[in-house]
């Protein structure tokens, strides 16, 4: 695509006690002037008023991380309507060809650890051999794996055992992922067995460019095979660029195929297509979804069948930029000029290190919730 279509939503975040924050911010420093690491630091909170449900939350984390020559360990706190919700401290050291990775995770609210993490990986030639244990509460998964590229290939192999309920370490699932490129067209093919299903499923991707005469048309398509039977999906995209400083376009249309008893399918079904537009600092979007159970790859929301979008982003030479989006969404195709949500979006990096920005959402012709976000680093 030629540029993303709405972004991920950021991870909602606010306002830590001073007092914790100044004692992190002092008991990091001193172990980085010690060790002769060097410091960094983000704060990042948001305010939310939400008007159909409760009014003000505030939210936010903080992240400080020092690093020496080959480790690093971080230190997040996040808050949630002033109660603490996570505690959370990071390790990871590098040392060729061995990298380690540990955290550990607190729930305050319940005063007991959630998760530790430990990850290693083990560099040989052009493989790497991982093994990754995660520990919670009542349960464990134990992951191991195999990534690597051999000539035109690239494979990653993973093995987990463990249980959602227990301690036990027995056979879980396997999973296999295949990336290779020939004759122009890349294929990934991913499979899964589990002990619950022995064959699960195969997903085979393939994107095809079309001859030389057509170099804006590249040809996507999906295949699933499960022990239910077979799915098929196609999404053609069509990009076009008129010069360098000019417009550009991109057209992309999705379908999947009518199943039948066999493998062949019975035929090509529409289900929604994409155009978009950029010209210099500026974009703008249309998405529309003409089955259910593609509305949240197609429109970005699950109840909404169709997408509008628009806005920009400048930078100036002193790195100062600026970015405006607005997006309308509406579960009726027909109804052009009916919206049942728009979302509105402004942000600012006033400086590098200092971001932000407001956000509001209405909803049935009135304002359903306000956002206001700041970021600040060190």
């Amino acid at each position: 695509m030629l540029f993303p279509c709405r972004p991920e939503p950021r991870h909602s975040v606010a306002t830590v006690r001073t007092t914790w924050s100044l004692l992190l911010l002092i008991g990091f420093a001193s172990v980085t002037a010690a060790s002769g690491g060097q410091i960094e630091g983000t704060w990042e909170s948001q305010v939310v008023l939400d008007l159909t449900e409760s009014p003000w939350a505030v939210d936010g984390e903080l992240t400080i991380a020092f690093e020496g020559v080959g480790w690093e360990v971080e230190g997040i706190a996040e808050v949630e309507s002033s109660v603490w919700d996570r505690v959370k401290l990071e390790a990871s050291i590098e040392a060729n060809p061995f990298d380690l990775e540990s955290s550990v995770t607190w729930d305050p609210r319940k005063r007991r650890f959630k998760k530790l993490t430990l990850d290693t990986e083990i560099a040989f030639r052009e493989w790497e051999i991982g093994l990754d244990l995660d520990l919670y509460a009542d349960h464990c998964w134990v992951d191991v794996g195999l990534e690597g590229e051999h000539g035109a290939y690239e494979v990653d192999v993973v093995a987990r055992f463990g249980a959602s309920k227990s301690f036990s370490l027995a056979f879980y699932r396997t999973d296999i992922e295949i990336s290779f490129e020939t004759c122009n067209a890349s294929f990934d093919i991913e499979s899964r067995f589990s002990a619950k299903k022995g064959f699960d499923r195969v997903d085979v991707e393939i994107a095809v460019p079309l001859p030389t005469i057509v170099p804006w048309l590249v040809v996507e398509a999906e295949i699933r095979l499960t022990r239910a039977g077979t799915q098929w999906s196609f999404e053609p995209e069509i990009d076009a660029e008129a010069i360098a400083w000019g417009p550009a376009a991109s057209v992309e249309f999705f379908g999947e195929m009518i199943p039948s008893d066999g493998l062949a399918p019975d035929g090509l079904k529409f289900v929604g297509a994409a155009v978009e537009f950029a010209w210099g600092d500026a974009w703008s979007e249309c998405r529309t979804s003409l089955a259910p159970a593609w509305n949240k790859k197609i429109t970005g929301l699950k109840a909404y069948a169709r997408a509008v979008g628009a806005g920009f982003e400048r930078r100036d030479r002193c790195d100062r930029e600026l970015a405006m989006e607005l997006w309308a969404y509406s579960t009726e195709i027909s109804a052009v000029a009916s919206w049942d949500r728009v979302e509105m979006e402004f942000t600012a990096w006033p400086i590098e290190s200092h971001e932000v920005g407001l956000e509001i959402v209405v909803e049935a012709s009135s304002i359903a919730e306000i956002g206001l976000d700041a970021t600040v680093e060190w």
